[in-house]
Parts: C-alpha cells; sequence; structure tokens
C-alpha cells in the first residue's frame, strides 16, 4: 500500500526515503489527493529521520532486494550494498514498532533463494500473507513481527 492509499484510508503516515526527488513526488501526491496534512514525507536515511519519541503500527518497507554496488541515490531503489537498508530495518523496527506492530514487505522467492531473508534475521517471525506469481516468477508480501 502507498503512502497516499493508507492516508486515503485514514492512517497517519511517516513516509521516509533516501532521494528526495521522491520525498517531494509523495508530498505532491498527497496534495493532489488531500490527505497532504495526513501524510509527514522526510528525505533521510534508514532510521535517521525518525524522531526518539516516534512509534508506529505498521512500517511499509519497499526495499530493494541485491546486495550489489550503488552508483547513485537512483541505483540505491534498486541495489543495497551490504544490504545496509535490509539490516537497518531488522536493527531498528523492534524500537520503534508499538505493541502489536508489524512489518509487511515485498520479496521475491529467487531473491530469498539467493539471498536468505527468514533464516537470516533472528528476533522476528515472518508469515507470508500474500503470494503472486508476477512474470512467472513467486513473490510474496511477508507480515513481520517481533518474536
Amino acid at each position: 500500500m502507498g503512502n497516499t492509499e493508507a492516508a486515503l484510508r485514514g492512517a497517519s503516515v511517516v513516509a521516509v526515503d533516501i532521494n528526495p526527488h521522491a520525498v517531494e513526488c509523495c508530498r505532491l501526491n498527497a496534495k493532489r489527493h488531500n490527505v497532504a496534512s495526513s501524510i509527514d514525507a522526510r528525505v533521510g536515511e534508514e532510521f535517521a529521520p525518525i524522531r526518539p519519541e516516534e512509534r508506529f503500527d505498521v512500517i511499509v518497507a519497499g526495499l530493494p532486494w541485491d546486495n550489489s554496488p550503488a552508483e547513485d541515490v537512483v541505483a540505491l531503489s534498486m541495489y543495497d550494498p551490504d544490504f545496509k537498508m535490509r539490516n537497518a530495518l531488522f536493527q531498528n523496527a523492534a524500537r520503534v514498532l508499538r505493541p502489536g506492530g508489524r512489518i509487511l514487505m515485498t520479496y521475491a522467492e529467487f531473491i530469498e533463494q539467493r539471498c536468505p531473508l527468514r533464516e537470516t534475521v533472528d528476533g522476528y517471525k515472518f508469515k507470508i500473507a500474500i503470494e503472486r506469481t508476477i512474470k512467472g516468477e513467486p513473490h510474496y508480501v511477508y507480515v513481520v513481527e517481533p518474536e
């Protein structure tokens, strides 16, 4: 679910992206759909833009899947060198989630085989909520909860 869709359904949203153009796009989209007051879009890396007192019911993580070098901020939408973003998510999520909070994220089976997620992340339980085949490849929406 996108930021605007969540706000249209009544959520208060904090959207974080490393790419200032993506953040500006989020703000413009929110304005066009009359939900700008429900979306706080921030530029920043990983959890740096999150205020110490903030807690969330849900984190929707649209992480890149591939552990490869990224030449610029645009490439970081596709590549996560040394899984820095993925590691930051799982190192910080339990701290900022409210009790009963969870992470929603997507992952593809071919990436899971190459770069296992469920077997390499401690302290969380993973459940497949939705499975879809996209271009012949199984993809999953995981609900991830701190243990």
